[in-house]
């Protein structure tokens, strides 16, 4: 009379480890390289970032994170140009912070600032790819998202025989890497509706994807990373 319990006790058992330990690998790694993620309004593909940046540095250890459902999903080769206008980029990534931060909870802002000290230098910073239509004067797509792997770098490093201070040796569970990817998907949509392109924005901008990178600064407190920048400015003016 016993056996039965203790069986269906085991088996239920087993059953809640196994649920459980789904339920951890489902909340680590969303975006793994080479795979592809499903929300319920989105897909997302998950490439290195080698495949438009052919550099033989940490770009190696970013994923690329594609809509597959966008209109034009070739990716552009970036054309590395310096005379674009000095603060062109940082009005763009100051815009795409902000938006961000709206997107999250202090709670996640609290967890995005501690991994972020806990991962110096690079942090939780994130790039993207932005697409514009023929004038220059709309955001027609975001063309992916970037986010770094400290895990990968330091393995790309050691392949090299680098190591770096605070190197992780355990694969890297990092912020961006692990949210979910419906609410990615409403950012994208976010920053295609609210995103203001400069009115002089460079023309080769017109047939090449801009990339941008968001400092963590600039998503945990846009007002204080703006006013920094504005800061920063006027004191390299008064020297000049």
């Amino acid at each position: 009379m016993n056996i039965k319990p203790c069986r269906f006790m085991k088996q239920t058992i087993l059953l809640l480890v196994v649920l459980f330990a789904a339920g951890v690998a489902s909340a680590q790694n969303v975006f793994k390289l080479g795979t592809t993620v499903k929300g319920k309004h989105v897909t997302y593909e998950v490439k290195p970032i080698a495949i438009i940046d052919k550099r033989e540095d940490e770009s190696f250890s970013r994923c690329l994170v594609r809509n597959i459902h966008n209109p034009d999903t070739v990716l552009k080769a970036r054309v590395y140009r310096e005379e674009v206008k000095r603060g062109f980029f940082v009005d763009l990534s100051l815009q795409i912070g902000a938006i961000l931060h709206d997107h999250l909870s202090k709670a996640e802002l609290a967890k995005l600032d501690e991994k972020d000290r806990k991962n110096e230098p690079y942090g939780e910073s994130m790039g993207v790819m932005l697409r514009v239509d023929s004038t220059g004067h709309k955001l027609l797509q975001v063309t992916c998202f970037m986010f770094y792997n400290h895990y990968v770098a330091a393995q790309d490093r050691a392949k090299r025989g680098e190591q770096w201070p605070g190197d992780p040796v355990v694969a890297y569970d990092g912020f961006w890497l692990n949210f979910d990817p419906d609410r990615l998907y409403a950012i994208e949509k976010d920053i295609v509706e609210r995103l203001v392109l400069p009115e002089d924005t460079p023309e080769i901008y017109l047939v090449e994807d801009i990339e941008v990178y968001i400092s963590t600064d600039q998503m945990l407190d846009p007002e204080k990373a703006k006013a920094k920048w504005t800061a920063h400015e006027a004191g390299l003016k008064e020297r000049i």
